[in-house]
This record gives structure tokens, sequence and C-alpha cells, in this order.
């Protein structure tokens, strides 16, 4: 709780100082750093999407793997079912 309204203020002491500095500039420095801002709040907003994009591939990996592995595992039962069946047909047919 402390931790958020700590994060706040800091945001809100940012964002005014920063916006004080910017109406402070003449207005042939201002433009620039006004544009400056707003391109680094894009790219900030793309970094937050890619990190949620590589945690939700991450879980989709995770779950991916884990059908993979269970697939695995039946195929080799189904195998070793098939090597008994394999081994009994040859037996049947050394008899006859």
């Amino acid at each position: 709780m402390i931790e958020e309204e700590f994060a706040n203020n800091l945001t809100m002491n940012l964002t005014g100082s920063l916006g004080e500095v910017v109406s402070t500039l003449p207005p042939e420095l201002a433009a620039p750093v006004a544009t400056l801002i707003m391109i680094l709040q894009a790219v900030g907003v793309l970094f937050f999407v890619y990190i949620i994009f590589l945690i939700v591939n991450s879980v989709l990996a995770i779950r991916r793997n884990l059908f993979a592995k269970k697939t695995w595992k039946k195929i080799q039962e189904i195998e070793k079912k098939l090597d008994k069946v394999l081994k009994i047909n040859k037996k049947e047919k050394k008899k006859k």
C-alpha cells in the first residue's frame, strides 16, 4: 500500500516536474521536447505490450510442451502393447 502511494507520488512528481520544465522552455525548444516525450510514451506502451506478449507466449509454450509429453508417453505405451502383440503373433506362426 505504501509502495503504491510512493510510486504514484513519484510518477505525479516526475510528470509535473517534466511539464514544468517543458512549459518554461522557449517555444522553439518546447515543441521538439514534447514530441520526444510523446515518442517515449509510445515506446513505453509498446514495451509493456511486448512484455505481456512474452508472458502469454511463455504460458502457451509450457502448455504445448506438457501436451507433447503426454502424447509421447501415450505413444510409448502403444508401442509396448504393439510389441507384445507382435511377439504373440510370431510365436503362433512358429507353432503352425
